[in-house]
């Protein structure tokens, strides 16, 4: 480890013994570092309180951000399904980051965390985004905090637990656990961070322009029973849920990016296909298969760019957010995604969550990885 970064992560029973130990790893109190960042798995999602208490009174780090995952990543390791927490502190001036939080019916949370601190002249090139999924108007609410931040926003949905009758189960960190729409993390345009994101949806075709839909259903593509146009990519209707799945494109992406909505339902006789999204007649989409292969494959692209744009240097820390359906879901192995990062650069110290849909810029993505590096 740097001067810059601490990284500690474990699994076992229960979080006394294993939030020790994690500070055990971080060595104390850790002098100069002014943030952290901490992740549990759900299983542990009741002792959120209690852990973030212990590193901050061992640490004697007071601002904190993070919460519970689907899955917890650290190093080169993944851990789903078992009891698991990581922790990383990072040696950035408190004048350099912003922690805020959104009831997500206005931006009155993040003016009030960021707003004085933006109007001195500080620019946000980064913001760490950890939102609810159960928000009722969760796509408006990203986009509102993306335009609002004004700098390069990622993160993801964290997991839902239901909490006990008549209690809060704060899901989420933001100094303090909290129970918010959204939460998260602004850092200076004077710490350098590039970033990127890899997909794992393989194009099964070229875009089809929807000439008829209502709600979330496709009735027609090309002027087509939409369900028709999927059966001769196919040569037959898959089953639902399954690996299928549509692409809306991003305007102005150089990159390919494309928004991955599952297919929910489809009506033979019909000929129409419900969708996880509402499109609009007009609009472009293409069909697409989930594929290992093809992960991998833009995984490394995307680390080959975030290699070039580094211009040599090593980083000193990483931030990962990927989809609960990669990593282990995906690759056939846990850690597998990570190894492939460690592989291309290095063993970077590394901190980040699985989740139920990754925040890229002002959308909300699927089967994504989006990783954040410190140089």
């Amino acid at each position: 480890m740097s001067a810059f970064v601490r990284l500690a992560h474990v699994k076992g029973k229960s979080w006394g013994p294993m939030v020790k130990a994690c500070v055990d790893t971080l060595g104390g109190a850790s002098a100069g570092h002014s943030l952290g960042l901490v992740y549990l798995t759900p299983e542990l999602a009741k002792d959120l309180p209690s852990v973030l208490t212990f590193l901050r009174e061992t640490t004697k780090i007071e601002h904190w951000v993070g919460g519970v995952g689907l899955g917890v990543m650290a190093g080169g390791t993944e851990y789903r399904g078992q009891p698991a927490l990581a922790a990383m502190t990072l040696a950035i001036e408190p004048a350099l980051f912003r922690i805020f939080t959104s009831n997500g019916k206005d931006l009155t949370g993040l003016r009030q965390a960021a707003g004085p601190w933006l109007s001195a002249g500080n620019r946000p090139s980064f913001g760490l985004l950890h939102a609810d999924s159960r928000h009722p108007r969760l796509p408006a609410l990203v986009n509102g905090l993306a335009t609002a931040i004004d700098g390069f926003v990622m993160g993801g949905l964290m997991a839902h637990i239901a909490a006990p009758k008549g209690q809060a189960l704060p899901l989420q960190v933001a100094h303090k656990p909290v129970s918010a729409a959204a939460s998260g993390l602004l850092v200076s345009a004077k710490v350098p961070i590039t970033v990127g994101l890899a997909q794992g949806c393989r194009s099964l075709g070229p875009y089809h322009e929807i000439t008829e839909c209502m709600d979330n259903v496709l009735v027609r593509l090309d002027g087509r029973p939409a369900a028709s146009v999927l059966r001769d990519l196919l040569g037959e209707l898959p089953p639902v849920p399954g690996d299928v799945q549509v692409g809306l494109p991003v305007a102005g992406s150089d990159t390919g990016e494309r928004v991955v909505r599952v297919i929910s339902a489809i009506d033979p006789v019909r000929g129409w296909i419900t969708i996880g999204a509402e499109p609009t007649a007009g609009e472009r989409i293409m069909f697409l298969r989930r594929d290992p292969d093809f992960a991998r494959e833009d995984l490394s692209r995307m680390l080959a760019d975030l290699k070039q744009r580094a211009q040599g240097q090593a980083p000193k820390a990483a931030i990962f957010v990927s989809c609960v359906a990669r990593g282990g879901a995906m690759f056939g192995q846990n850690g597998a995604e990570l190894a492939l990062v460690r592989e291309q650069l290095g063993e970077v110290p590394l901190i980040g969550f699985l989740a139920g849909g990754e925040i890229w810029r002002h959308r909300i993505h699927a089967q994504t990885g989006a990783l954040a590096l410190f140089l």
